[in-house]
């Protein structure tokens, strides 16, 4: 979408609830012609700027992602509160920072606190943070995919 900003793209993700984009995408909105570590960070800057909240965050850190591909996909949601999807992808996020042996746990023990902590009906809750849950899981199976792809990578070098 030519003449795209911040702005419209967190007017997008605010209607959608979670979107995903490439990093071209990204890029794009950025204005700059191609992708690398400083990049990264100031598509990150971004994003923190306008409250939205991105997954996987390997892909916008550069220490990691040293070489972006334009078709790394992205996750994005607005970071407010109120936002389950945000809550639950901090949730997954924050139980794998912890590491350890126990990571499922820790993920269910958090979102099991995001569901007793949920305004609304019990079944809305279970329901909504069902949706959030799902759309973490495709998030995180893409984060996985990238990883095989630059393993595969690392091997041929």
């Amino acid at each position: 979408m030519p003449g795209r900003s911040w702005a419209t793209l967190r007017d997008e993700v605010q209607r959608e609830g979670v979107q995903q984009v490439t990093l071209r995408e990204l890029r794009d909105i950025h204005g700059t012609a191609r992708l690398g570590r400083y990049v990264l960070a100031e598509i990150a800057h971004e994003l923190k700027l306008n409250k939205i909240l991105f997954t996987p965050k390997r892909l916008l850190n550069g220490a990691y992602n040293d070489k972006p591909r334009q078709d790394q996909v992205l996750w994005l949601t607005i970071d407010e509160p109120a936002n389950t999807a945000a809550l639950a992808i901090k949730a997954v996020e924050n139980a794998q920072e912890e590491g350890g042996r126990n990571d499922e746990l820790k993920t269910l023990k958090a979102l099991r606190k995001l569901l007793k902590s949920s305004s609304g009906s019990a079944l809305t809750k279970t329901s909504t943070i069902r949706q959030s849950v799902d759309q973490a899981r495709a998030a995180l199976q893409d984060a996985l995919n990238d990883l095989e792809q630059i393993e595969e990578q690392l091997k041929e070098q």
